[in-house]
């Protein structure tokens, strides 16, 4: 385990799993002789969308007792009150599945919902906040009248942007009803993505999910381990579930994974890097069972260089804060330096303009204030602050670091 990680964060990712080993139970011990700061556990907990795993590892080692009741109580209501929202979600996922079945669209299960059930094996332990169902594309206009019938609108104001299929952002509508939102995708990246998947490739290799009265699909093993892997070129690598999910999707699979399949689709898919950087950061951080040689070969690949190595660092080293700190995160899959430095000076530039859209209609009176043009400075230097300090490490660690030898 990272020894930069505090007490705090060593004990969320020691607890963030569906079961403990004997190794873990023990390195538990001995973490919990610490002085733990049981709050910030638990909001790191919440931060990071895993208090139901933290929950059940703490009852299951018979360690709550360790825990203050007050923040005991908090993790045992938070852990119930999702148990009870994922149990209104699937019975509102198998009555649309059936409206879906009626009017003969083809569906495919994806992210939480299928990997509560198929990875987990317990729809209490995975949080999400929303459905995501794959249809074919050609099934599409048939799939939102579905939706429609069944009460559910599209979210105002968002979708579809900016072109009449939303292909830019994302290839995916979303409908809500009451407090349910399920996304309808008709591919799992949109057209802007440095990625080229084949959405048909996925319905062909589809595998059964057992529902609680009928049965649908999801991806396979290794088409999901690819979603999980590329979603994060979207998330940038900000929450541990993200982490939970690929190490438990590898665990529930260990002797059943096909690692060379896994290797030649992500190459298919363009998706080496994503798939490379997030794999080791799963393994370092969540010492997830993946196959040395299956790094080795991504890493051959990838042939990361210096500020590839250097970005990946501070990822590593921020993955459990309470912020997501990544504003240059892009920068690690792409290649060429200009291409980089591009993004670099793009993700600055954006900071600017969100700037000069905080500020009021009349900045410039105001900017004839002494105290004003302090206040406005002041405020720059601030936002900036968490900007300025991932480029000063990038640079320094470009210039200064050795390619990294991770074996």
């Amino acid at each position: 385990m990272m020894e930069f990680l505090t007490p705090e964060q060593k004990l969320l990712v020691t607890l963030s799993r569906v079961s403990l080993s004997s190794a873990q139970i023990s390195n538990l011990e001995i973490l919990l002789v610490q002085n733990i700061d049981w709050s910030k556990v638990y909001d790191l907990s919440i931060r990071h969308g895993v208090t139901p795993l933290v929950y059940q590892s703490l009852a299951k080692s018979k360690h709550l007792q360790n825990v203050p009741e007050d923040i005991r109580n908090q993790f045992r209501n938070t852990s119930l009150q999702n148990l009870a929202r994922n149990m209104k979600r699937y019975t509102e996922l198998e009555e649309i599945l059936k409206k879906f079945e009626s009017n003969g669209v083809r569906i495919v299960i994806l992210k939480g919902a299928a990997l509560a059930k198929n990875v987990y094996g317990d729809i209490g332990l995975r949080v999400f906040g929303d459905i995501d169902l794959l249809v074919n594309r050609d099934s599409l206009s048939t799939a939102i009248s579905t939706m429609r019938d069944a009460g559910f609108a599209l979210i105002p104001g968002h979708y579809p942007v900016p072109d009449h299929l939303n292909e830019e952002l994302g290839c995916e509508w979303s409908f809500y009803n009451e407090d349910t939102v399920i996304e309808i995708h008709w591919n799992l990246i949109d057209t802007l993505a440095p990625f080229n998947l084949d959405p048909q490739e996925l319905f062909r290799d589809a595998v059964s999910l057992q529902l609680d009265s009928m049965e649908s699909l999801s991806l396979s093993p290794e088409y999901e381990l690819l979603h999980l892997c590329i979603h994060q070129f979207k998330h940038h690598w900000d929450r541990l579930r993200d982490l939970c999910d690929i190490n438990e999707l590898i665990i529930s699979h260990q002797n059943k994974f096909d690692w060379d399949k896994i290797l030649e689709i992500s190459r298919k898919a363009n998706a080496d890097k994503s798939v490379f950087f997030t794999l080791l950061l799963t393994k370092r951080i969540m010492d997830a069972p993946i196959p040395e040689t299956a790094l080795r070969n991504l890493c051959q690949r990838v042939n990361p260089g210096k500020l590839s190595w250097s970005l990946y660092r501070l990822i590593e080293s921020n993955i459990l804060a309470f912020e997501a700190p990544h504003g240059f995160w892009p920068v690690i899959l792409v290649d060429g330096f200009s291409n980089k430095m591009k993004i670099v000076l793009d993700t600055i530039k954006s900071q600017d303009n969100s700037d000069q859209a905080d500020k009021p209609l009349d900045s410039k009176k105001n900017s004839q204030s002494p105290i004003r043009t302090f206040a406005d400075t002041f405020h720059s230097i601030l936002a900036y602050r968490k900007l300025l300090g991932q480029l000063t490490m990038l640079v320094v660690g470009s210039l200064t670091g050795k390619k990294r030898n991770i074996f």
